[in-house]
C-alpha cells in the first residue's frame, strides 16, 4: 500500500500543477461542487468518502491528461478498498480544512502551495490510515 500511495501523490501533485495552468471555468465549478458536497456530508463518513474521492478525482480531471486520469482511476480504487482508516472523524475534519485551502490557492494561481497543501493532505491521511 506504500508504493500505491506514493504514486498516488506524484499523480496528484503533478495533476494540481497540470490543473492550475489548465484550469477552466467549468472544472473549477466541478471542484467546487465537490467541495460543497464534502462540506455537506462531512458527518456521514460513508457520503463523506465518496464525494472525497469526487472531489480528488476533478483536480485530476482538471490537468486534461488522459493517462494521469486513467492511473489515478486504477490506484485509487485499490487504495479506498483496502485503506482501513483508524481516525476517520478526525480525517474528515482535517481533510475538509486542506480541501478549502488547496481550493483557495487553485482559485488563486498559486501552484506551490497548492502542492504543498496537497501533499500535506496527503501525508496526513497516510499517517493516520493503516496503509
Amino acid at each position: 500500500m506504500k508504493d500505491l500511495f506514493e504514486v498516488r501523490k506524484i499523480i496528484e501533485c503533478k495533476s494540481i500543477e497540470l490543473a492550475i495552468n489548465r484550469l477552466t471555468k467549468e472544472a473549477k465549478n466541478n471542484i467546487e461542487k465537490y467541495l460543497k458536497e464534502c462540506e455537506k456530508y462531512s458527518s456521514i463518513p460513508d457520503k463523506y468518502i465518496s464525494v472525497n474521492q469526487n472531489f480528488h478525482l476533478e483536480i485530476i480531471k482538471a490537468a486534461n491528461n488522459k493517462l494521469l486520469l486513467t492511473v489515478y482511476k486504477k490506484i485509487s480504487n485499490l487504495l479506498f478498498l483496502e485503506n482501513d482508516i483508524k481516525n476517520l472523524e478526525e480525517i474528515i475534519s482535517k481533510s475538509l480544512k486542506y480541501h478549502r485551502k488547496i481550493f483557495t490557492h487553485m482559485n488563486n494561481d498559486n501552484t506551490e502551495l497548492a502542492k504543498q497543501t496537497l501533499l500535506e493532505h496527503l501525508n496526513h491521511v497516510y499517517n493516520e490510515s493503516k496503509l
